[in-house]
Formats: C-alpha cells, sequence, structure tokens
C-alpha cells in the first residue's frame, strides 16, 4: 500500500473535512461538506481511464489527513485509518468526525479486527503489537513482538489467533486474541507477504514466485502452492474465494479455498500496482489501484463493473457505514464515496 516512507511527524496533526477540491482551513470544529452526484456515462469492464468514474459526481465528501493515511478497517463504532495524527484514529461512518485515537509508531502492514479489538503492528520505536478494544479504545494494550513485522504485509485471525509475519529470518508467530500472548512460532519461506485465513488454513502470498502459499496454522509448514499473477501482494477473503492482488499486472486472481484451484483472473486495473489494497465481501471486491484510483469487481460475473477516479497515487480501501473509503496518503486525503450512488449509476 505504501511507496514512499516520509519522517513521521513529531507532533498530531489537524484533520480536516473538506469538499472537492477546495481544502478548509484548520479549525477547532471541523467543515464537512459533499458534492453533489452529478449524472454520467456508466463504466464498463474495458480497461482504459476514459471509462472512469470521477468521485466529485459520485457525491464524495473527501478529509484531510496528516501525515500518511494509509491503511483502513471498518467495525460497527467507526472507521480505523492508521499513520494519522499520532498513529490510529476512529472516525464516525457517517460524518467521518473523529471520535478515538491510539498513540502509537508507524504502522505499515494492513490492520485487522479480531476478538472484539483492533490490532495494529508496528516496527518503531519498538516493535509491537496493539490491540485496541472496540469499545474502549483507550485501554489499549501494547504487546512487544521479539522481531520487527513484515512491512507491506497484514495482519489476520483465525478466529482464536491472530497471526502475523515478523522477522528475518521470517518468522510467522500466532498470537491469543484475548491476551497478546505468542503461542506459536514458526520460520517460514523468505519472502512471503500478505496474509489469510481462509477455510482451515493461512494462506499468504509469495511476489517474487508469482505464488500463493498455504500455510499449514499447527505445524507452520507449506502444504501447497498455487500460481496466480506476476508479484501477487495483497488477499482478501469473501464470496467463497480468495481473490488475490497481482502488483505487476493489475489483475486480480479468484482461488477456491478448498483446493487452489484458480478459478478465474480478472483484468482489474489497466496497469501495474504500485502499493494498493484489496477488500472482499459476499457481493463485492474493491481493489485499491494506481492507473484508477479503485476498480470494482461483480463476484458474481468475475468482472469489473466500475472504475474510479481520478488517479491518487496509492493508498487503502474499505466499506462501511454505507459508503466506500479510500485513501490516498501522497495527497493526505481520506474520501468517503456513498455506495448507493455508485450501485445505483
Amino acid at each position: 500500500m505504501r511507496v514512499s516512507n516520509p519522517q513521521r511527524s513529531a507532533r498530531a496533526t489537524t484533520m480536516v473535512l473538506m469538499s472537492l477540491p477546495l481544502l478548509a482551513a484548520c479549525s477547532a470544529q471541523p467543515v464537512v461538506t459533499t458534492a453533489e452526484p452529478t449524472p454520467s456515462s456508466s463504466a464498463t469492464d474495458s480497461g482504459g481511464t476514459d471509462d472512469l468514474i470521477d468521485i466529485a459526481e459520485l457525491g464524495a465528501a473527501t478529509i484531510h489527513a496528516e501525515p500518511f493515511a494509509d491503511w483502513l478497517i471498518g467495525e460497527q463504532h467507526g472507521m480505523w485509518v492508521a499513520n494519522v495524527d499520532s498513529g490510529l484514529v476512529r472516525m464516525d461512518l457517517m460524518d467521518g468526525t473523529e471520535t478515538a485515537e491510539v498513540a502509537v509508531g508507524e504502522i505499515p502492514l494492513a490492520l485487522e479486527i479480531a476478538g472484539g479489538a483492533l490490532w495494529a503492528a508496528t516496527p518503531a520505536p519498538t516493535p509491537e503489537v496493539v490491540r485496541v478494544p472496540l469499545d474502549d479504545p483507550a485501554a489499549a494494550v501494547h504487546i512487544p513482538l521479539p522481531l520487527a513485522p513484515r512491512v507491506e504485509s497484514s495482519i489476520t485471525s483465525d478466529g482464536t489467533l491472530v497471526w502475523l509475519f515478523v522477522g528475518g529470518p521470517l518468522t510467522l508467530l500466532g498470537l491469543e486474541q484475548s491476551t497478546g500472548a505468542i503461542v506459536r512460532t514458526f520460520e517460514v519461506t523468505a519472502g512471503l507477504q500478505g496474509l489469510r485465513f481462509a477455510g482451515d488454513a493461512l494462506w499468504a502470498s509469495s511476489p517474487a514466485t508469482g505464488e500463493l502459499v498455504r500455510l499449514d496454522p499447527v505445524s507452520g509448514e507449506e502444504t501447497l502452492r498455487v500460481a496466480v499473477g506476476p508479484q501477487p501482494a495483497f488477499i482478501a477473503s469473501g464470496a467463497g474465494s480468495l481473490w488475490v492482488m497481482n502488483q505487476g499486472d493489475g489483475t486480480v486472481s479468484r482461488v477456491d479455498p478448498a483446493d487452489g484451484a484458480v478459478l478465474a483472473t480478472i483484468p482489474a486495473s489497466t496497469g501495474h500496482i504500485a502499493g494498493g489494497d484489496i477488500i472482499a465481501t459476499d457481493s463485492e471486491v474493491w481493489v485499491r489501484t494506481t492507473e484508477e484510483l479503485a476498480v470494482l469487481v461483480d463476484p458474481a460475473a468475475d468482472a469489473v463493473v466500475a472504475r474510479l477516479g481520478p488517479a491518487e497515487g496509492s493508498g487503502s480501501i474499505a466499506v462501511g457505514g454505507g459508503a466506500v473509503w479510500l485513501t490516498a496518503h501522497d495527497v493526505s486525503s481520506i474520501h468517503r464515496i456513498p455506495q448507493s450512488s455508485i450501485t445505483n449509476r
């Protein structure tokens, strides 16, 4: 998701909601304005920038967030975003106002919700995992890690343990959801990146080999390798499948978690994805891309049904509160787009 790594600000920054394209001046009370949706032709599943839907036409609200708004994840209390203000910020799902903040170091890997808590990991100033109770963010617990977390990876959960890569040597850790205690430690093949639990196994991407790798959560051993696309990175689980974002050519591989069969290869983006992100539900798959802002894939058809723009570099994507949320850290922005404005086109 990140393609640059600027120095984090030494102080908390101010977050201001703005309309497109005018930035509001910093003030004690954020100003919330939203662009009105305007008619436009529908996007098709063909490539190119001519079919991009400008998010200003979709009634997008934009939040100015510093120093480096990146990873997103939603839950019933709000939308969490990493690397804003002093670390983690939760925003109201309806209006984007800040409702909670947790001080933590820079977060270079995707977030997870598990066991009633938000989980995030940071390599500095000391390697640690932060467990943030969703009903009481002020009670966040900082759990030391033996090694720094793997950059551009992710945290996942199997319902009992929280898993992440640290190293090197590259090591897979399993932590108890209730306490954060490290109960499983496995040294794994170097180069594994994205991590997702699906079925009864852990799945990781191997960008160098173009493969999806299945790992046994009991032994840590590899049990299967599946050829997907070039430079697979992040993985999502939804609609009964694994969805693998291939950075090398902008495709998405749909994989059956039962046996690793590749069910479809979908040309999501029109080019290479620098960073990016992917999420999946039972009814939609969203890909945060580089040539576009984001792409919507219909899992019922294995086809792109909408492309959003304009392109704004890399960032993350999530859904919550009837909206699609996107970060664009290169321009210090978070966009909130009503889902109805996309599906009703």
